[in-house]
């Protein structure tokens, strides 16, 4: 995903195999577009290629998927 994103994903390996954080990708047309970080129940970041901000819109989505999915497995 680092490669795609053209981010530092790469260095969070260490930290997600020993459960420390997980990171999520979301894809459209089956392209990685967005990863984010999830640690602690929270957003930690989200962000799209080059680290990114993500759009208004995109934002949205991501605290609705947040909050169906990771906020009521808890």
């Amino acid at each position: 995903w680092s490669v795609v994103l053209q981010n530092c994903l790469s260095g969070y390996g260490e930290l997600i195999k020993n459960k420390h954080t997980t990171v999520y990708g979301f894809f459209k047309d089956s392209v990685l577009h967005i990863a984010v970080e999830v640690n602690n129940n929270q957003i930690v970041q989200a962000n799209s290629k080059y680290n990114q901000k993500i759009s208004r819109e995109e934002t949205n989505l991501i605290n609705a998927w947040f909050d169906e999915f990771v906020l009521q497995k808890i």
